[in-house]
């Protein structure tokens, strides 16, 4: 269920084995105490990760500056935290490197920018304003605190002394359930709002993000960190406070892995999944999609860690949270070398499996090489050869480059004969990318250079164990290469002597196949 103001104070309450509120404007020293710290707790916590429940994209113009050397500056967003991502296009591929930042802008040779970012938004309502000395605020369970940062637009207009877009600060005098008195500075002087108003008001707190949005494993950092904060004013029993210590600390390292796993940038199918999870079994890990929260929570509360002491602030309960977060950061690496991984190992056999045939005729705009007629550009999907012919019966085939009858140079083959037909192995969607195709031992070949990829970055990866990773990689793809030759299809034979003459071709020519 999404986060509350009461449930999040009753959650430091309970880590302090301390009784909780009824309510938030309970008269109680353990109320005001949490009210004290906890705007600057949504904040903190807030600032501890690149949260993908926070998260915000958009695009900005820049305005002409000749500021830290670049052309542009880019203003940040009133509700920016931090930085998640940058970049000139509105697909951040590639992201953007050549940029400065300080506390207000970023800086750009760009005209426009797109960032990604923490924000610190939080859910806005309709509200009703009073013409008083002082103004009063109608927000329908507004669930704010005193200095809790807030701001207003409008339909029409606002009263005098209420500026759309300013930020003004929740006061504490007068603080009820639904309304609040603010004044321009925390803890200032109440506003005054006098002549006419007109419109549909919105207010909005610019404080701590959403917490509807909230997971319950951040719901948990957030109460963590507020019994910690409020520890040394509410209980006097060393243990207990370094509980509260060690809880944040622990909901903290969970909730970033957690966050790390939702936020992946490949969406996989349940076929490329399982092979995500052969290639993190090799490394002796295991692919997470998600946490059980109440295992989360109550191991969090099981008093399995070091209790504090006057000799020691206390150790962590133990958590998976350092096993989840290298699984998470595996897991991305991954989704990194994917695409590449899966082109290195297509052109490493000729698949059957990935294999094409198709019809390309002579390019007009291209000079062919010296000593050929004509020039053909090799498909787009095009990862290696297998055979090339002046027919679609792809028999007899042309010689290679030392015969002459063709060249394969870069992205084109040149030829004395169009249209020029070629097999070849294709990393198409359809063909050679299609992992429904893939035999079972292509796919232990993908998940063991996978995991070779990427085992530099796996914890507890001896030497031993990376060498004992490159040889069962180089048993899976022997064994792929073996059974898709026996898979293939009979050659017909070479041609005798009297055939190669009368076909007027030497006898370099040659049919190509992996051994």
């Amino acid at each position: 269920m999404p986060a509350t103001q009461l449930g999040l104070y009753g959650g430091a309450l309970r880590l302090l084995k301390h009784s909780r509120l009824a309510t938030t404007l309970d008269t109680t020293p353990a109320r005001y105490n949490l009210d004290d710290v906890y705007t600057g707790a949504k904040a903190f916590c807030l600032e501890q990760g690149q949260w993908s429940f926070a998260s915000v994209s958009t695009s900005i113009a820049g305005s002409a500056s000749s500021n830290r050397g670049f052309s542009y500056r880019f203003a940040k967003p009133t509700d920016f935290v931090r930085l998640i991502a940058i970049s000139a296009s509105s697909s951040y591929y590639p992201p953007h490197e050549a940029y400065a930042e300080d506390a207000t802008y970023w800086y750009s040779n760009e005209v426009t920018i797109y960032v990604t970012y923490v924000s610190s938004y939080s859910a806005s309502a309709t509200v009703t304003m009073t013409i008083a000395a002082p103004g009063v605020v109608t927000w329908t369970n507004h669930e704010l605190v005193p200095n809790d940062p807030i701001q207003f637009s409008t339909t029409g207009a606002l009263p005098t002394g209420v500026t759309a877009g300013t930020t003004y600060y929740v006061l504490s005098t007068s603080l009820t359930a639904n309304t609040f008195r603010f004044a321009a500075t925390p803890a200032g002087s109440a506003i005054t709002t006098t002549g006419s108003q007109s419109g549909v008001h919105t207010g909005v707190c610019i404080s701590g993000g959403d917490l509807s949005k909230w997971p319950e494993s951040y719901g948990k950092v957030v109460e963590a960190y507020l019994a910690m904060e409020v520890a040394p004013h509410l209980s006097k029993d060393d243990t207990t406070i370094g509980r509260a210590n060690a809880a944040f600390e622990a909901a903290l390292q969970l909730s970033l892995a957690k966050d790390a796993i939702n936020r992946t940038v490949r969406v996989l199918s349940s076929s490329t999944e399982s092979i995500y999870k052969g290639a993190l079994r090799l490394l002796g890990a295991r692919l997470l999609n998600n946490f059980d929260d109440r295992m989360v929570g109550r191991r969090i509360y099981d008093a399995n860690g070091e209790a504090g002491s006057k000799q020691s602030p206390g150790a962590a309960p133990s958590l998976p949270a350092y096993d989840a977060e290298m699984e998470a950061t595996l897991r991305r690496l991954i989704d990194e070398v994917y695409d590449d991984g899966v082109e290195y190992m297509l052109g490493q056999g000729m698949w059957n499996f990935g294999s094409r045939t198709v019809a390309i005729e002579a390019e007009t705009d291209v000079e062919p090489d010296f000593g050929y007629n004509y020039t053909f550009e090799k498909p787009s999907d095009y990862i290696r050869l297998i055979k090339i012919a002046d027919n679609g019966t792809m028999w007899p085939t042309l010689m290679d480059d030392a015969g002459e009858a063709y060249l394969e140079e870069g992205d084109y083959f040149h030829a004395n004969v169009t249209p020029l037909y070629i097999q070849y192995v294709s990393d198409g969607v359809t063909y050679g990318r299609d992992t429904s195709l893939w035999p079972m031992n292509f796919r232990k070949a993908v998940e063991a250079y996978l995991a070779l990829e990427i085992a530099p970055h796996a914890p507890r990866m001896s030497a031993r164990g990376l060498e004992g990773l490159r040889s069962h990689y180089a048993l899976m793809l022997k064994d792929a290469r073996n059974k898709d030759a026996v898979n293939q299809a009979s050659v017909r034979p070479p041609p005798g002597r009297l055939v190669r003459s009368r076909a007027g071709f030497g006898s370099n020519r040659t049919q190509r196949r992996e051994n």
